[in-house]
């Protein structure tokens, strides 16, 4: 796997342990589960929260949208996460959680590895 795309991926785990954080801090269960089906690689997040509301969910990947307060988060990480899985041709999104929750999640497809040159 080329750096670039490393960093990238380096990215969204980032962005999806923030999740954990906020949810830990919170006092909340979370569970993280990964694991492959199909020719995809996955790895979700739950956590044992509230979830999002309704109104919000079809906006959860847009830029800058974000439910924080005012100065507590810019709405770039999510959005941010999508463009980098898109561009792999990836999977990414949200379901309400079996704990209440909200469920995050991408998946990416299996590529076989190149062949490394001597």
């Amino acid at each position: 796997m080329a750096q670039p795309i490393r960093r990238q991926l380096l990215i969204v785990i980032a962005v999806l342990t923030v999740v954990v954080y906020i949810a830990i801090a919170a006092e909340r269960r979370v569970i993280v589960r990964t694991g492959d089906r199909d020719g995809w690689a996955w790895i979700e997040v739950e956590d044992s929260g509230t979830g999002v509301a309704p109104e919000d969910e079809a906006k959860l990947f847009q830029p800058f949208y974000t439910t924080k307060p005012v100065g507590e988060g810019t709405g770039l990480g999510l959005s941010v996460s999508y463009d980098i899985i898109r561009s792999h041709n990836g999977r990414i999104g949200y379901r309400r959680g079996t704990m209440g929750g909200a469920v995050f999640y991408f998946e990416l497809p299996v590529v076989p590895a190149m062949p490394r040159v001597a």
